[in-house]
């Protein structure tokens, strides 16, 4: 499962930094940096430059993979031509 996802659906996620759950909204590309055991129910995911922990089962059931080649910024950060 690493690689990215897009939700479909706004989703809680837990900031690592503060262990604040915070709303991630649809169409948030979430980054999936490392295999997650099966065992796993949560997993470290990276949104907008931030470490989260998400449940699996929410990224399954409101996220959608994205390709490499669609992978544009949709997480309220738009990036410029310039930088």
């Amino acid at each position: 499962m690493v690689g990215k996802r897009r939700l479909n659906q706004e989703t809680l996620g837990v900031l690592k930094v503060t262990r604040q759950a915070e709303p991630i909204p649809v169409g948030a590309i979430i980054e999936i940096r490392v295999e997650p055991a099966e065992s796993d129910r949560m997993m470290d995911v990276v949104w907008a430059g931030e470490e989260y922990l998400m449940f699996m089962r929410d990224l399954l059931d409101r996220g959608e993979e994205v390709l490499d080649d669609e992978d544009q910024p949709c997480d309220g950060k738009r990036l410029s031509a310039s930088g």
